[in-house]
């Protein structure tokens, strides 16, 4: 390239961006009704080979559909959960859990907000919103305990198989561990399905829809991890029992239940008398065990429900030994015992972030209580818990700010009324003295109709406060509150209804009910001025004359680049001769464009992948797929199908559905999703896509595509 011609195409890069530069800082704020505008006008005018995507439930109106958009997220739910249960019977934990990601959470969000509408009156119908929140907590948990169920089958399956490596390399010591974690695992397991089972059912009684399929496919799953740990059990380890007796029913913790009991093993072998770790409840009690195996066990019940009927006593091996665990039950009435809860040692005084230390006792019966939680307040305000640990507590905590100046009551209770011990409490007396605080607001224009406030509320010394609500008033008409975070500040932006006067931004604490004082702060703002030029005219141009402006720029550098191109292209031929091609006619370029026209699907998929327009190659390859596999479906109906009914139709015909799964789940991505499909998944499904279009692939061929491409 020509030197000269260089620098100058530098100069006018140069000066093309100062302009623009100059023309946009002239340009003044475009209104958020402006950009609307445009987007919608972007919208409605898509090119025809694009998807438009569909609308965000995130977006929707005061004024839309709220039934249609309930039946959206609700088929959108029932889509994901169903799909997950499929991919887990099938083994596939990864698939399994990406229909339970973060958009899953943001659906039931979603949801929680279409259904908590009031009725229009500005009360809700309690028995619909009580049907609702079932609903609400239904799905969340059902989501949950899906996403829990596949976490421990796919620890199951690994572990198993080191399970059987460890049995294959003759290493009894590893394989018996492993066993244990997967007798654990199997039992956690079936508590998760049949939690997960209950929320399906429960579902099914709040929306009428037909839940059979996950319930079948949750037990399956089930079954076959039941059905590997019988087999794993039969090869490591000798079953237990325990037989219990106690002499009477009744129990409290005055008079507590004696328990005699035996520890036997299926094969008649005796455990190992240190190895006999019995526990009743959630209390880990220490057992005297004869040769024969028999002990006894002493239950004093102290936080159980009085409307308990029955203790479970437990018996856990360690885990190096070759015997199960097992548990039974024993029928008991409980009654209660008086509790004394007493305060001997407390912080008479105290202030805003001072800790106040409470110390006593807790006993029932003349006999120390243990492992008993107890509440401590000030007034009405809990400050927090603590442990009763053989008959004795002691706490520190801070006081908040919400604990009213005065004189005020602190207290220790035991606060629940039906159990094993009476609720009980004891209390002293404490000043809450005032504290001093500070409030200083900063403000200042983001934008035409925007006011950023900037502040920080501390006490005196200027530690932060936390959790506390500011009240704001703009030009004295209130404007809300905002509350201060961890270390005391607040930001937020109002919207003056005069951007042309100056504003006055007043922040205020007002201290109700409080032991902080009341601050206040205040901060003016002047309005925003547009800039002007020299000679008092206006500089401002309005954006149709900068965008020409631009435009004409552009287009001298394009041209000046081309009128450089030509030359460097003329001077290469000279130097090396004449073997240009000849020109491409007029009807050979038609013909050209009449090919890339007529694509095929997977061609246009590759063109879109090598143009980096993933989103537009997974549409292309899920069109070439749906066309290639239509006439599995065995109906005329095809086209009215949705995605989702294409797939679900698909694999009641064939052995594997995977294959059109994995391009199904990709197409949903890219037309649902705003984030697009990343070059690497984009490629896969191509691939996958290919598969599944050949003609040497058939729907009913037991062989995986990736098998059929192989053989």
């Amino acid at each position: 390239m020509n030197v000269v011609v260089g620098r100058g195409i530098v100069v006018v890069s140069v000066v093309s961006v100062l302009l623009l530069v100059g023309f946009a800082g002239a340009v003044p704020a475009v209104s958020n009704a402006s950009i609307d505008s445009a987007v919608v006008t972007q919208t409605d005018t898509l090119p025809e080979n694009e998807t438009p995507r569909h609308e965000n439930p995130d977006e929707y109106t005061a004024s839309a559909d709220d039934d249609a958009v309930e039946d959206w997220l609700t088929d959108n739910l029932d889509d994901r959960l169903r799909d997950s249960t499929i991919a887990l019977e099938q083994e596939e934990y990864e698939l399994a859990s990406e229909y339970l990601d973060d958009e899953y959470d943001d659906r039931v969000e979603q949801y929680v907000e279409v259904t908590g509408e009031t009725d229009g009156t500005g009360d809700s119908t309690s028995d619909d919103d009580d049907s609702d929140s079932e609903r609400q907590s239904a799905y969340q948990t059902a989501g949950d305990e899906q996403e829990s169920l596949t976490s421990l089958t796919k620890e199951y399956d690994e572990t198993k198989t080191e399970y059987e490596t460890a049995r294959e390399e003759g290493d009894d010591e590893r394989a018996r561990e492993r066993a244990r974690e997967l007798e654990s695992l199997s039992q956690e397991i079936e508590e998760t399905s049949t939690t997960l089972v209950e929320q399906y059912e429960l579902l099914t009684d709040e929306t009428g829809s037909d839940y059979t399929e996950m319930i079948e496919s949750i037990n399956a799953t089930r079954a076959a991890i039941e059905e590997a740990q019988a087999v794993v059990r039969s090869e490591q380890f000798v079953e237990t029992e325990l037989v219990l007796e106690s002499a009477a029913e009744t129990a409290s913790f005055e008079n507590p239940l004696q328990i005699q009991g035996e520890l036997r093993s299926a094969d008649s072998s005796d455990p190992p008398f240190d190895d006999r770790h019995i526990s009743g409840l959630d209390q880990s009690v220490d057992v005297q065990t004869a040769e024969d195996g028999t002990f006894t066990l002493v239950y004093r019940p102290t936080t159980e429900p009085v409307s308990t009927d029955s203790i479970s006593i437990q018996y856990t091996p360690d885990t190096e030994t070759a015997y199960l665990g097992t548990t039974e039950s024993v029928p008991v009435s409980l009654e209660q015992t008086a509790l004394d809860v007493d305060i001997h040692e407390h912080t008479p005084v105290a202030a805003y972030g001072e800790t106040v230390r409470v110390s006593g006792t807790a006993t029932a019966a003349n006999r120390s209580v243990d492992d008993l939680p107890l509440t401590l307040r000030a007034g009405e305000r809990t400050l927090g818990t603590t442990t009763v640990e053989n008959g004795s507590f002691t706490e520190t905590v801070a006081v908040p700010g919400t604990v009213p100046v005065g004189e005020r009551s602190l207290s220790v209770s035991f606060d629940p009324d039906d159990r094993a011990l009476m609720a009980a409490s004891a209390d002293r007396p404490i000043t809450i003295e005032a504290t001093p605080t500070e409030l200083e607001v900063d403000a200042e224009w983001t934008d035409e109709s925007t006011v950023r406030i900037d502040g920080t509320f501390t006490t005196a010394d200027g530690s932060g406060i936390e959790g506390e609500a500011i009240d704001l008033e703009v030009d004295g008409v209130t404007d809300g509150t905002v509350t201060t975070d961890e270390d005391g500040t607040i930001e937020t932006t109002v919207s003056p209804s005069d951007p042309e006067e100056p504003v006055t931004v007043v922040a205020t604490y007002e201290g109700d009910g409080s032991n902080l004082e009341r601050a206040q702060d205040d901060a003016t703002v002047s309005p925003v001025s547009a800039p002007t030029g020299g000679g008092g005219g206006s500089s401002v141009l309005s954006i149709p004359v900068a965008v020409a402006v631009g435009g004409v720029i552009v287009g001298l550098l394009v041209g000046l680049v081309w009128w450089v191109y030509r030359q460097d292209s003329d001077e290469t031929d000279r130097q090396h001769g004449s073997d240009e091609r000849p020109p491409v006619s007029p009807v050979e370029e038609s013909t050209t464009s009449t090919q890339r026209t007529a694509d095929s699907p997977l061609e246009s998929a590759k063109r879109h992948l090598t143009d980096g327009r993933t989103d537009a190659a997974v549409r292309s390859c899920y069109a070439a797929v749906r066309d290639a596999q239509q006439s599995v479906l065995e109906t005329d109906q095809v086209s009215m199908l949705t995605h989702r009914e294409f797939y679900h139709r698909y694999r009641a015909n064939v052995t594997d559905a995977t294959p059109l799964l994995t391009v199904t789940i990709a197409y949903e991505r890219a037309v649902f999703t705003a984030d697009p499909v990343s070059q690497d998944d984009a490629e896969a499904v191509l691939r996958t896509a290919k598969q599944l279009c050949s003609t040497d692939s058939s729907p009913n061929d037991d062989r995986t595509p990736a098998e059929q491409t192989d053989g």
